[in-house]
Parts: C-alpha cells; sequence; structure tokens
C-alpha cells in the first residue's frame, strides 16, 4: 500500500469530487493573494541593499528547479 501506486489512494476511496476541488481552488484564489497582500503591507520587506543575495537565491533556485526529482527507481 503506497501513495505512489495508487493503492492507498483506491482502499480509501481518497477522490475529490469536481465541487471540492473548485472550493480548494476558489479558497486558495481568494486567501494567498490577500495573505501576501497582508504580509506586505505589515512586514514591509526591504529589497534595497540585499540585490545580491536576492540575485544568489534565484539563480540557486533555478538550478535546483533542473534536478531531476526520484523517488525510489521512478523519476517524477
Amino acid at each position: 500500500m503506497s501513495v505512489f501506486d495508487g493503492t492507498l489512494e483506491k482502499k480509501r476511496g481518497a477522490r475529490m469530487t469536481k465541487q471540492k476541488k473548485i472550493a480548494v481552488w476558489m479558497a486558495w484564489l481568494i486567501l494567498w493573494p490577500s495573505s501576501l497582500f497582508v504580509l506586505y503591507q505589515t512586514l514591509e520587506p526591504t529589497i534595497a541593499g540585499n540585490g545580491l543575495e536576492i540575485s544568489a537565491f534565484i539563480i540557486l533556485a533555478s538550478i535546483v528547479a533542473l534536478f531531476p526529482l526520484q523517488v525510489g527507481d521512478n523519476p517524477v
């Protein structure tokens, strides 16, 4: 029984209905942008003076995104 081979999903019947999927996506569409806005307004991030660190992070994240993800013997 594994999450990756689908047997766990079949055994539990863990399928979401279309209405639930739409509800989850709508909740995400409302909560994520509003959360970013509230955090930006309350914490006031400063980008000035941190250009080197931000650039290094973006470059590193881009390189890591190119690495293949391997679960067991299966590439994901």
